[in-house]
Order: structure tokens, then C-alpha cells, then sequence
């Protein structure tokens, strides 16, 4: 009997001494646009056939010194995860410039009922070293938690500077906690 309690407590002293390892699964969403036609995301006006001169296939996002805003996304954070909220966005995306320096932005905001509850942007000028190449850019946005069912979060290139530049193959990934 004394070899079976001290049996038992030597192993709740050993098990004692372990922490638990606790997995929390992660989920994570992803959309791609090839700006090939008929995608559906934002600023897909600017989407023009280029032939081989594109990343992939025969279209790019073309975006000039006349337009603000180039390819991005909006999508509802209901549709995303109705248990989690998001905690991070993710995005890379394939950018040619046509001139050096490309100051042009990754911008991350989420709204809803007309207001903004967080936006973030991200500069690509250190990760565009080279003019007339497709470069792979990549991104990250912490976003801090948001409780609104009803918010949408946006991911976009913003030319503030009015550049000519385009991109591709954009993909956009959201982590939920």
C-alpha cells in the first residue's frame, strides 16, 4: 500500500512540474485577386489587359498619378469568423514601378456606422528597390480587437503621391484570434 501512495504522489509531484500545453487553433482566411476580370474587389476599373508584361496572366492593376486609389479589398468581419475577432491582416502583393522612389501605401482600416474604428497603413518604398520589375511585397497589420458585427474591414493601395505604378496577384489573409 505505502508503494502505491508513493507511487501516486511521486507522480502528481512530477506531473506538477510540467505546465500544460495549451494548442489554440488558429483560423485563417484568404482571398486572391490575379486582376483578371470579374473578381469583384475594389478599384477593379483600373484592372487593363497588358498582355505579358503582366505578373500573371494578361492583366494588372494599372494605377497612375490620376487615381488615388489602386486593387484592394473590402469584405464584412461577420463573414469572416462570427466567434473570433480578426488580429491580424495580412497582405502580399506584386508591384512594379515605373520610377524609384515608390512611396505608395498599404492602408488597413475598419468602419462601421459612418466611423472609423482603426486604420493603419504600411509604406512598400523599402521593399520596391527596382524600377520596371515585379516585386513580391509583404505586409502585416495587428489590428486591435473590434466588437462590431457590423464593421468592414478594407485593405488597399493608396498613391497619395500620384505615382504610376501597378500590381498583381494581390492576396489578402486575415489571422483570428
Amino acid at each position: 500500500m505505502r508503494i502505491i501512495l508513493l507511487l501516486v504522489a511521486t507522480s502528481a509531484i512530477f506531473a506538477g512540474c510540467f505546465k500544460k500545453k495549451e494548442i489554440v487553433e488558429q483560423k485563417i482566411i484568404g482571398f486572391a485577386n490575379s486582376c483578371e476580370p470579374n473578381q469583384l474587389w475594389l478599384n477593379e476599373n483600373l484592372n487593363k489587359e497588358i498582355g505579358k508584361d503582366a505578373h500573371t496572366g494578361t492583366f494588372a492593376n494599372v494605377i497612375t498619378e490620376n487615381d488615388v486609389f489602386g486593387l484592394g479589398l473590402r469584405k464584412n468581419l461577420v463573414e469572416l469568423d462570427t466567434l473570433r475577432p480578426v488580429k491580424k491582416i495580412k497582405v502580399a502583393c506584386w508591384i512594379k514601378a515605373s520610377k524609384l522612389p515608390l512611396t505608395a501605401l498599404i492602408v488597413y482600416s475598419i468602419d462601421a456606422g459612418g466611423k472609423n474604428l482603426s486604420w493603419d497603413s504600411k509604406s512598400i518604398k523599402d521593399m520596391v528597390k527596382e524600377a520596371n520589375k515585379w516585386v513580391l511585397i509583404n505586409q502585416t497589420c495587428e489590428v486591435r480587437e473590434i466588437v462590431d458585427k457590423n464593421a468592414k474591414a478594407s485593405v488597399y493601395l493608396l498613391n497619395s503621391n500620384k505615382e504610376n505604378f501597378m500590381a498583381d496577384d494581390m492576396e489578402v489573409f486575415f489571422e483570428m484570434k
